[in-house]
């Protein structure tokens, strides 16, 4: 079902994603208002899938970089858990509704390990 409230100009009324977070796919603006990216509306204005979805496109995206970093962290590929988690905290950084941190027990298992500061040389 549609929102009843007025786009605001610079933010996607389908997905959520604005001029300062786009899509993380990437998508354009198909209107002068600046309301309808690309992504969710197609050259006329018309959405692509539908109604809007009540989940955004931007928290769809944030669930699948959470699934991804845990499963990479669970088969030891530190590289690409890093590069899901990083994903991960830059679309909540954009996402209207902000999550805590899924890695917040994983942070506080590593500083109760004895994780020290680095030491700096020179």
């Amino acid at each position: 079902m549609r929102s009843t409230k007025k786009p605001r100009r610079g933010v996607c009324g389908g997905c959520g994603c604005t001029d300062s977070c786009g899509c993380s796919w990437g998508c354009w603006w198909v209107d002068k208002a600046h309301t309808k990216c690309s992504s969710c509306f197609d050259e006329n204005g018309r959405p692509l899938r539908g109604e809007v979805a009540s989940v955004t496109a931007l928290e769809r995206e944030r669930d699948a970089a959470e699934r991804k970093a845990i499963d990479a962290l669970g088969r030891y590929k530190f590289t690409m858990f890093g590069y899901w988690a990083g994903l991960w905290v830059h679309l909540n950084n954009c996402c209207p509704k902000r999550k805590s941190s899924p890695f917040a027990r994983l942070v506080k298992a590593a500083r109760s390990m004895g994780v020290r500061k680095a030491v700096r040389r020179g």
